[in-house]
């Protein structure tokens, strides 16, 4: 009785630094939430939305609706189908928020929790369980994170689930084939081991982990050796998860750091050999199979929306309406199905081609530079303040330090090549901070602890780091959320009130509606557009579309004759003023 118990202790010990982290962050993103509801406010917002209401309906791509002209909008295609051009991952977190709570804004409490459980599972592969239990709360109490990206549409949650992943496997993967040269695979558990001193002598010595005392057998095999094939599949499932996770959600940014990541632990296959070990490649196949499995997925969705498997959506679409590329070594073009509305001139000629030159000069570059690490520093980012001081002190960690410190600087003046700066384009470089940031804390730790004599594992003070960080970060976002409740945060999100108390007057009206948008020349299109529906356009209740010329409202009265037609236009206040068309 007393062994099952400890087994089961000990399985509860291994999982709760995981569990605890994301329940905190789905408890706080939803409490948050409850001071002032979350409600789509960027057109980026909407596409994820059409994401996810099109995964309600069964299926990845919508037929086309009558009158679609009339309904052009930011970020959809309307040819060959009807659907977004965004990839699904946040639409699939949205449609179970929604199946399981009844809101679209629970999938973005799902993913606070989600996030905040792959960091702290990332940090445990290197680093004891006070530490990946910290590192999970820091990410489910960060103020940014849960007034930000835990109330809005579109966020970088999942990217950072999916780079905690590949980046936590990997490391794991690393330390199972150090401790492979042993001549057995270490399990996480107490066991004697004999090593060969300094000078020859044997001796016994109990140890977690890896170590770097050198194995009594010379020339160890370099190759796996016979422990549990589910230990190591699981990593390599992590692995491939991960990277499905961010091919759904960042592909660009995510698979630029993912395949980053590879080149960085790549030497272990070529210079231990383990390639041409077969058990390595059985090891490998989950992650294999899983990462195959989701690029099938994308082919099919691309086959769907596209008609094409090798085309994703995005690239239809910019090909379609769009004029800025997506780098700013490419070249502007011409859209194939142009632009009918002034709404969607001023978007993509004028806003989008605006970042586009702005980021294209040598100025713009390092000013989107700037404000991209402005993002980085946000989030725990001052920490990295210390790091070239730990190049300079910390000797065992300084080679790793250099390494992930290159990858991150790489990595970053790639991504800031795209000429959009929104912060959630970086969100995969976040987990690659905080595992530099907690890397260089607690070899300070150790460093100052030492030179103090205060003890031998300074475990004081890092609970007093991690308590003081996430006592402050818990008042802060308390903080910001209670000032979010108490007063407007600008034109953006009053704008998105209007928009849903209006959806919700017609919503209560007997019958199906059409509203028809027409707005003043001076009005903010870019940031406050009106003209978004669901996916099931023909069962919607309410309906909307583009003033246009006379034979584009016509088009939309006469295939929607059975439905009430309404007319919304803005006052000399923007104020939006409804009356019957």
């Amino acid at each position: 009785m007393l062994s099952t118990f400890a087994r089961e202790f000990s399985k509860f010990a291994t999982f709760w630094p995981v569990a605890v982290p994301g329940v905190a962050g789905f408890l706080i993103a939803m409490a948050i939430a409850w001071t002032r509801w979350p409600e789509p406010s960027m057109h980026d917002d909407f596409g994820n939305l059409l994401v996810a209401t099109t995964l309600l309906e069964g299926r990845f791509a919508n037929p086309v609706p009558s009158a679609w002209q009339s309904m052009e909008t930011f970020h959809v295609i309307f040819q060959p189908s009807y659907a977004s051009k965004y990839p699904v991952g946040l639409g699939v977190l949205f449609a179970i928020g929604k199946l399981l709570f009844g809101s679209f804004a629970a999938g973005l409490w799902i993913c606070a929790g989600l996030a905040s459980s792959a960091m702290a599972w990332m940090i445990l592969a290197h680093f004891p369980r006070r530490w990946g239990l910290a590192a999970g709360l820091m990410t489910a109490t960060h103020p940014y994170w849960q007034n930000g990206w835990s109330q809005e549409f579109t966020n970088g949650w999942l990217a950072v689930t999916g780079i905690a992943l590949v980046l936590g496997g990997l490391l794991r993967i690393r330390r199972s084939y150090r401790q492979s040269q042993l001549g057995e695979w270490q399990t996480e558990i107490y066991r004697p081991s004999l090593y060969v001193g300094e000078r020859g002598s044997c001796r016994a010595r109990y140890w977690l982990g890896r170590s770097r005392a050198l194995p009594v057998k010379a020339n160890p095999p370099l190759a796996l050796s016979n422990a549990s094939p589910s230990l190591r599949s699981s990593y390599t499932a992590m692995v491939g998860l991960g990277c499905v996770l961010t091919l759904f959600s960042r592909p660009f940014e995510g698979g630029l750091v993912c395949g980053l990541l590879g080149l960085y632990f790549l030497p272990i296959l070529f210079t231990r050999g383990l390639y041409l070990d077969p058990r390595f490649w059985r090891a490998a196949m989950p992650g294999m199979t899983v990462l195959s499995f989701g690029i099938a997925l994308q082919l099919v969705i691309n086959q769907s929306i596209t008609g094409e498997v090798l085309k994703l959506p995005y690239q239809l679409h910019e090909s379609q309406y769009g004029v800025a590329p997506v780098l700013i070594w490419q070249k502007p073009h011409e859209p194939s199905l142009g632009h009918r509305f002034a709404e969607q001139v001023t978007f993509h000629r004028g806003w989008s081609m605006d970042a586009y030159h702005r980021a294209s000069s040598f100025n713009g570059y390092f000013e989107m530079l700037r404000r991209r690490l402005g993002f980085l520093v946000n989030h725990w980012g001052q920490l990295l303040a210390f790091a070239p001081v730990g190049l300079l002190v910390l000797q065992p960690e300084r080679r790793r330090l250099i390494g992930m410190i290159g990858l991150l600087l790489i990595a970053l003046l790639i991504i800031n090549c795209i000429p959009w700066a929104v912060p959630q384009y970086v969100s995969p470089l976040i987990p690659i901070v905080l595992f530099i940031a907690c890397s260089v804390a607690r070899g300070l730790i150790k460093r100052v602890s030492k030179s103090l004599r205060l003890t031998k594992r300074p475990v004081g003070l890092e609970i007093a780091l991690f308590a003081s960080i996430i006592l402050f970060q818990c008042c802060t976002a308390f903080n910001i959320a209670q000032a979010r409740s108490s007063r407007g945060e600008g034109w953006e999100t009053t704008w998105a009130e209007k928009r849903a108390r209006i959806l919700d007057q017609l919503s209560n009206l007997p019958g199906f509606d059409v509203v028809f948008v027409k707005y003043p020349a001076d009005y903010d299109v870019v940031n406050c557009e009106w003209v978004f529906n669901e996916a099931n356009i023909e069962q919607s209740q309410v309906l909307w579309g583009r003033w246009g010329s006379k034979q584009l409202n016509d088009a939309v009265v006469r295939d929607y004759s059975k439905r009430n037609f309404w007319l919304l236009e803005f006052d000399e206040q923007l104020e939006p003023v409804l009356s019957r068309y």
